[in-house]
């Protein structure tokens, strides 16, 4: 932990962020490509075309998981976030890209629709699209959110030493292809 003095707190905080979701999609089987904190953080994955609902339940825990690590690297005390305030926080994202167009910012809008959640996005809007794909197994878009929202807070616990590996790592290296990722994982474990 010492060594995190090294780095901005940007870097820091991106780096468990996208180190967060790497653990969790590749517990869930997602293959991971790379990922890379300079200038904003990014994870590249190769989601399924059309996830199954497991699936499309493991990559919004994925999603869930980066803005969530914040409060595990910070000590605090992760919060029950209320449906109401996940749902606005994922709409606020989508119109934030159309008032960028209305106001003449080069978004392309179409582009943007079509682009599949995992190579642009916001992780709430993400974590979403992923749980209304759910939303029928689990009894409903909010059902679907309280028990992933619940997984997420258990399993940011239980992988941490494992998100804190590929954290270290990355703010080393500031880029990690998906081997690279994952042996900081499974070195973590012994």
């Amino acid at each position: 932990m010492e060594d995190m003095l090294a780095y901005s707190s940007q870097v820091v905080n991106d780096s468990y962020h996208e180190a967060a979701r790497a653990v969790f999609f590749h517990r869930a089987g997602i293959e991971i490509v790379e990922l890379y904190v300079y200038g904003e953080g990014k994870i590249h994955t190769e989601w399924p075309n059309e996830p199954t609902p497991q699936q499309a339940l493991d990559l919004a825990a994925g999603c869930l998981a980066g803005p969530l690590s914040q409060y595990v690297l910070h000590k605090q005390e992760v919060p029950p976030i209320p449906f109401k305030n996940f749902v606005q926080s994922a709409d606020s994202a989508q119109e934030t890209a159309e008032i960028m167009e209305s106001m003449g910012f080069p978004v392309d809008a179409d582009a943007l629709r079509e682009v599949r959640p995992n190579e642009v996005g916001d992780d709430y809007e993400d974590a979403l699209a992923m749980l209304q794909i759910a939303k029928s197994s689990c009894g409903g878009l909010e059902a679907c959110y309280e028990a992933t929202l619940e997984k997420v807070r258990t399993d940011l616990g239980s992988w941490w030493s494992e998100i804190h590996a590929v954290a270290e790592e990355l703010m080393k290296k500031q880029r990690l292809d998906g081997s690279e990722a994952i042996r900081a994982m499974r070195e973590s474990r012994n």
